[in-house]
C-alpha cells in the first residue's frame, strides 16, 4: 500500500523468515537484525523516514517458551533499538503488537481494557515492547502508537506459520470441501474431549455453530492444524471420503 501511493519505502529484514522476492519494487531492502543497534541506527540515518512500521518480531509462542532469552532479545531489545533510532531521527513508530497473547487465557472475547496476564514469554515480551513504546512517548513527547492486531491475513501469507491460521484454513479448504473447515471451526460451540483443543469462547445460546468460526480460530494451535492437513492430504491420496470430526 505504501509503494502503491508513491511513498519511498525502505525495508529492514534479517530474512530469517522473510524472502527478498516479497519486497515489491521500487521498495529497497537492507538485511538488518534489529538486535544490532548500530546497523539499525545507520539504516534510520540513511532513510530519514517519517514513519516506521515496526513489524519485526519473534512470533512463535513455542519458541518463546523454549528460548525465552532469544524471544526477549528480538521483541524487547530489538524494539528498544528501533525506538532509540527513531528518537534520534524524529521518526514516528507504529508498533505491531499482539492481538491476544498479552491477555492470557480468557473466557470470551477480550476488550482492550481486559486484564493483561500473559501466560507465555511471547506475550510478556510483546507487552514489554508496548510499555517501552509508551515510555518513550511520555519521555520524549513522541507520537508513537501500538496496534494489537488479531490474526492478520493477506496476499502472499505463508500458511506454515503459527500466526497464519486463516491461511492454514484456506490451505485446508483447497484440499477438502469447505464444510470440513467449518466443522473444525465450529467446535467452539461444543466441548472437545481433548483439553488442548477446547475452545475458550462462549457462544450465546441459539447461535448456529458456524458463527463460532471467528472466536474458535484463536484456540487452535498450529501443530493440530498441520496434523489435520497431513491427514486430509493422505485421505485424499487413498480416496477416503468420510468426513473427519474434531471431537
Amino acid at each position: 500500500a505504501l509503494v502503491a501511493r508513491g511513498d519511498d519505502v525502505l525495508v529492514l529484514d534479517d530474512l530469517s523468515s522473510g524472502r527478498r522476492e516479497r519486497v515489491p519494487e521500487p521498495a529497497r531492502l537492507e538485511v538488518v537484525d534489529i538486535r544490532e543497534a548500530g546497523p539499525v541506527a545507520g539504516a534510520f540515518a540513511a532513510a530519514n523516514a517519517e514513519v516506521c512500521f515496526h513489524l519485526a518480531a519473534q512470533a512463535d509462542v513455542r519458541v518463546s517458551v523454549e528460548r525465552p532469552e532469544f524471544d526477549a532479545e528480538v521483541n524487547v531489545i530489538g524494539t528498544v533499538n528501533v525506538l532509540q533510532a527513531a528518537h534520534w531521527h524524529g521518526t514516528r513508530v507504529v508498533l505491531a503488537s499482539t492481538g491476544g497473547a498479552i491477555y492470557g487465557e480468557c473466557d470470551g472475547p477480550a476488550p482492550e481494557t481486559a486484564p493483561r496476564r500473559p501466560v507465555a514469554p511471547y506475550g510478556a515480551s510483546k507487552l514489554s515492547a508496548e510499555e517501552y513504546l509508551a515510555t518513550f512517548t511520555r519521555l520524549y513527547g513522541s507520537a508513537h502508537v501500538a496496534l494489537r492486531y488479531a490474526n492478520v491475513y493477506g496476499p502472499r501469507q505463508d500458511p506454515h506459520g503459527e500466526a497464519g491460521v486463516v491461511a492454514i484454513f484456506a490451505a485446508i479448504c483447497s484440499l477438502r470441501p469447505l464444510s470440513f473447515a467449518i466443522s473444525i471451526a465450529s467446535m467452539g460451540c461444543r466441548r472437545s474431549r481433548r483439553p488442548e483443543l477446547r475452545a475458550r469462547s462462549r457462544v450465546r445460546q441459539g447461535n448456529k455453530r458456524g458463527h463460532a468460526l471467528g472466536m474458535s480460530i484463536y484456540s487452535l494451535h498450529r501443530r493440530h492444524i498441520e496434523t489435520r492437513m497431513q491427514r486430509v492430504a493422505q485421505e485424499r491420496t487413498v480416496g477416503v471420503t468420510d468426513n473427519p470430526t474434531m471431537t
